[in-house]
């Protein structure tokens, strides 16, 4: 059952919203935009020894916030040039996301009970990317076999910095 010297709360609040949007335009093209953003605190007490002494008591506080846009370039590879056997969709795109976390935690234990350990840090994130992807439709028109075939690919290159000050 537990015999516990704290049952520490854990508050959360949290908070996000997206925005996203479809542009249409020419032969089969289509712009499409996601912006998102997150935001949360958090404050945790919890007795991390989980005796009913006090040998490690911990209070955890972080606050993180993100934003985030990803757009991409739709269409149809019909759109770009006419084939009888090649039949498929692309995208190009690019993704971009900040983010911040701001941490601090306190610990009491047995040794430290007039005063408390502490660890602090600020973490900031920065990424970007650049990705294409095709799905591509085979119609080979082998007789009397058919031989439909799906293709699917995809390329991908991240960028990302972190840096955290302690």
């Amino acid at each position: 059952a537990g015999d516990y010297n704290s049952d520490g709360p854990e508050d959360i609040d949290l908070l996000g919203a997206n925005l996203g949007g479809s542009w249409f335009f020419g032969e089969g093209y289509e712009v499409k935009t996601l912006t998102a953003w997150e935001w949360h605190n958090r404050h945790t007490k919890e007795n991390s020894d989980a005796s009913p002494s006090l040998t490690l008591f911990s209070d955890y506080t972080d606050k993180a916030k993100q934003v985030s846009q990803d757009l991409s370039l739709n269409g149809g590879w019909g759109s770009l040039f006419e084939s009888e056997i090649f039949d498929g969709e692309w995208t190009l795109g690019a993704y971009y996301l900040q983010a911040r976390l701001d941490v601090e935690n306190l610990y009491d234990t047995l040794v430290t009970v007039t005063q408390h350990l502490s660890q602090e840090y600020t973490q900031k994130t920065r990424n970007y990317a650049a990705y294409a992807y095709t799905v591509d439709h085979l119609q080979l028109g082998c007789s009397p076999i058919p031989c439909d075939f799906t293709l699917t690919g995809g390329i991908r290159y991240n960028w990302e910095r972190k840096k955290m000050d302690y």
